[in-house]
């Protein structure tokens, strides 16, 4: 015991690394989901005793896990007093008469709402309405899906609050001794990035998104259900939706009416396994769930109090007034979400006891040692997209913050720019279905192909990124 001992102690930091490898492989992999595989990178640290106990239960007061929940729970406010769903019907209904505006308001009110809101719900909530947006104006639904999502993404980089990723790097940035991000300190990047990648979109798109529509399996074509997804035990059931081919314990998500869904369940081919139904809007209430978002937005802004009380006091006021009840609102809470955080905290911090952070910052220092401080801001930025693009974007946050931060101290330079580097890079993920939960979300729901985002997601890519990285060296000039 006394030789593993001396042999862990003398070459931990490469231990480090190679777990972090392991890790790495695991998230591309997708065998497990990406919380186990955070949660056993942590697990590994603390069991060769580069982690104790103490330092473990450290992560679980880090401020950013905290208000990313209370903010899962202001999103499920406005989603259940259905202030979301008003606004698009709105837009909707106005479709027949001046489609183009319409289509735009859409998008815009999503770019809004995203930035003071989870993306995900946003786009849960869209989905449907972009069908029937799609159905007015006579366009196919597939040209819509995925530039929701990537708005949506483009939305949630405007604010501190508008993504996780953000208020995580924000949190390891301060760890690192930075000081705290404001809520609005990004925004000017964020809004020169949106604005090059809105008019990519507009100008690219129509050659680069797919035609076509969410074609039936004919196993079901006879009903009035529409099919969300398809998953079979431990692979996928085909290239796309309209392709698979229904086999025995294969799982299917469906939405329907209430008689849709019985005639279904009369199916003996078919078991049922679970069912949720829609309950009425809280309408009422709405304008009470507004305001504890403004207000989260307005102290937070003013610095009268931190984000994560501002965003705990909005939760305690929209249960006091019922804007959400209580298990709602922790059903709004994505646990996974949590745990992936926590854990990665955990793996961070093992990182950085077991050196193997230094070990990375000096190995690349010699490199970039003669680099121009602007060019810094590429590396950092391409490097983390192109993790992001593989590897959960909550993870790539943890791990590659405190690296710059070490790089930059290292270099002499300012490292708050490449901090900003790091928090854009890991949210712009427009290139694949699985780096960010809003392309995956469509792509079941839009039938679309793996290919389909990278035709359309890689000029994205690079546009947002060029501009996003020219933008904050020329401020930081």
């Amino acid at each position: 015991m006394g030789a593993i001992a001396y042999f862990i102690d003398e070459y931990q930091a490469i231990i480090g690394l190679v777990i972090l490898g392991v890790m790495l492989v695991a998230f591309i992999v997708e065998r497990f989901p990406a919380a186990v595989i955070a949660l056993f990178g942590a697990c590994t640290f603390l069991f060769l005793g580069i982690l104790d106990s103490d330092s473990l239960l450290r992560v679980f007061s880090n401020p950013a896990p905290i208000t990313i929940g209370a903010m899962f729970v202001l999103s499920g406010a406005l989603l259940r007093t259905g202030t979301i769903d008003a606004i698009a019907s709105r837009i909707v209904a106005r479709a027949a008469k001046h489609p183009k505006l319409a289509t735009f308001e859409l998008f815009l009110g999503a770019f809004i709402a995203s930035a003071f809101m989870n993306n995900t719900p946003v786009v849960l909530v869209l989905i449907p309405i972009m069908a029937r947006l799609a159905e007015a104006t006579g366009v196919s639904v597939r040209r819509l899906l995925i530039p929701l999502s990537y708005i949506c993404i483009m939305g949630g980089m405007m604010t501190l609050i508008g993504t996780s990723t953000n208020l995580i790097v924000d949190a390891v940035a301060r760890e690192e001794g930075l000081e705290a991000f404001g809520i609005f300190e990004i925004t000017p990047y964020g809004l020169i990035a949106a604005l090059a990648g809105a008019i990519t979109l507009a100008v690219f798109g129509p050659m680069l998104l797919p035609e076509g529509r969410l074609v039936d399996i004919p196993f079901l074509s006879r009903l009035r259900v529409r099919i969300l997804g398809i998953t079979r035990h431990r692979t996928l059931p085909g290239p796309d939706l309209p392709s698979a081919r229904m086999r025995a314990a294969d799982r299917l998500l469906v939405t329907g009416s209430a008689d849709a869904i019985r005639r279904m369940y009369e199916n003996p081919n078919l078991l049922g396994v679970g069912q949720t139904r829609t309950r009425e809007f809280r309408r009422d209430r709405a304008p009470i769930a507004i305001a504890a978002l403004a207000g989260v937005v307005i102290l937070a802004a003013l610095n009268i109090v931190s984000i994560a009380v501002a965003a705990i006091l909005a939760m305690g006021a929209i249960l006091a007034a019922r804007c959400i009840d209580a298990e709602e609102a922790w059903g709004s809470i994505d646990g996974n979400v949590l745990i992936l955080i926590f854990a990665m905290l955990a793996v961070g911090l093992g990182l950085q006891r077991a050196g193997s952070v230094d070990l990375i910052v000096q190995t690349m220092v010699p490199l970039l040692f003669a680099a121009p401080e602007w060019s810094l801001i590429f590396v950092v930025y391409f490097l983390s997209v192109l993790l992001t693009e593989v590897v959960t974007n909550n993870a790539v946050a943890v791990i590659v913050t405190p690296i710059v931060i070490g790089l930059a101290a290292q270099l002499g330079v300012d490292p708050r720019p490449l901090v900003i580097a790091v928090m854009f890079a890991a949210s712009a993920s427009f290139a694949t279905p699985i780096g960010y939960q809003t392309n995956t979300l469509v792509y079941a729901a839009g039938n679309y192909r793996f290919v389909h985002f990278l035709k359309a997601g890689l000029p994205l890519t690079f546009v947002v990124g060029l501009t996003t990285c020219c933008t904050i060296a020329f401020l930081f000039a």
